[in-house]
């Protein structure tokens, strides 16, 4: 394992370093999107067809147990998740969902007017919904490694991974169980292409105290 990690003291700091990597390598969207699968998203790339992470951008927004229940007279919810299968553009997917929010807020006299997350909103929805599940992935594949800038590193790549490219890798992890900086450094890179390669190594050169095989 690497003798030294680069600690981050608290856990609120190692959260709010490790979603701002999230931020700068996967980019956010404020509003609701299509992702390149044809998936309604938003965020980080919050699935809205998951129905605990649409409840949660709903509870953001205001919406009431009621109101995401199915004896909702207004039907709020299922006429949400109906834009949000319809398909079409990420403008008209947006426009559909804003005509529901802002018909929503005329009926109530207050609330959001469109289908809108904050970046606050976005960390409290990822800190309670997604969090524990890529933490998880992390430690299941290399236990002891503590809150600090490498974890978040692993973190980020944790989440942006896929089945057909595991960038949570063997060779990263021998790299790191032998306590190997600089092939680590390699392992993620020959995984990682094109702008997140360059936005890694900008991320990794504010930590000084990483060795980089680049120089």
């Amino acid at each position: 394992m690497l003798e030294t990690f680069n600690v981050i003291a608290s856990e609120a700091d190692y959260q709010a370093i490790s979603f701002l990597i999230l931020k700068q390598l996967e980019g956010v969207e404020n509003d609701a999107y299509y992702d390149r699968d044809g998936v309604a998203t938003i965020g980080i790339g919050f699935n809205l067809l998951v129905p605990a992470n649409l409840e949660a951008a709903l509870g953001v927004f205001g919406f009431s147990a009621v109101e995401l229940g199915p004896n909702d007279p207004h039907q709020y919810r299922a006429r949400i998740e109906n834009a949000l299968a319809a398909g079409g553009t990420d403008v008209e997917l947006q426009a559909r969902l804003n005509v529901i929010m802002n018909e929503r807020a005329v009926t109530l006299g207050y609330g959001r007017r469109t289908f809108t997350l904050t970046d606050a909103e976005m960390i409290s929805i990822f800190d309670a919904n997604l969090r524990s599940e890529y933490e998880g992935k992390v430690n299941t594949w290399l236990a002891g490694i503590p809150n600090s800038w490498e974890r978040a590193i692993l973190f980020s790549l944790a989440y942006g991974q896929a089945a057909e490219n595991p960038l949570l890798g063997d060779g990263l992890k021998a790299a790191i169980e032998s306590g190997d900086r600089a092939q680590a450094w390699l392992e993620i890179g020959v995984r990682n292409i094109g702008v997140r390669v360059r936005l890694m190594k900008d991320i990794l050169r504010t930590v000084p105290a990483i060795e980089r095989a680049d120089g």
